[in-house]
């Protein structure tokens, strides 16, 4: 590693990102998922700063906390609904003073109680976008990016991203 070009290493930070703020980011991704598991995204508003974005989840993209909310009220009454979102590869760097993160994606989902032989439904990326502020380190905004997904599902027309959450 010391030579000139190459990307140095130090312990406890990568990419100028501190081992502290990546493990607050780890925790607040992996709690935007258990909550829209486990049939609380009501709840989900609340990771989000007041002008957050959840963009690709149709019908719409989400723009404010408000709308966000919206959403999440809407998404626990789907109570037939079961989705799991394995998540995994956070990565994390600075741009300028913006904290950004890629994070890959695959996730499951059924809408009948047979949960037997349940594939993928899409498998993505999200690119987000963080925000420190009085309420700690929020998600500012979360571009939902689909690489792949199940034969079944078309995508929107005029869209490149689409959610299945």
């Amino acid at each position: 590693m010391g030579t000139q070009g190459s990307a140095e290493l130090k312990i406890g930070s990568l990419r100028g990102v501190d081992a502290a703020i990546w493990i607050t980011i780890q925790q607040l991704v992996t709690e935007h998922s258990y909550l829209v598991d486990h049939g609380r995204a009501d709840e989900l508003a609340g990771l989000y700063t007041q002008d957050g974005e959840l963009i690709g989840l149709p019908p719409k993209d989400l723009l404010g906390r408000d709308h966000i909310a919206e959403w999440g009220r809407n998404r626990v009454t789907m109570t037939n609904r079961t989705a799991r979102h394995v998540e995994s590869n956070l990565r994390l760097s600075w741009d300028h003073n913006t904290l950004r993160g890629t994070l890959s994606v695959m996730m499951f989902r059924s809408d009948t109680a047979d949960l037997s032989g349940t594939s993928p439904q899409m498998v993505g990326e999200y690119e987000d976008e963080y925000s420190l502020g009085d309420e700690g380190w929020l998600i500012r905004r979360r571009r939902i990016q689909r690489v792949f997904f199940s034969p079944g599902l078309a995508a929107q027309p005029g869209r490149t991203t689409q959610s299945l959450e």
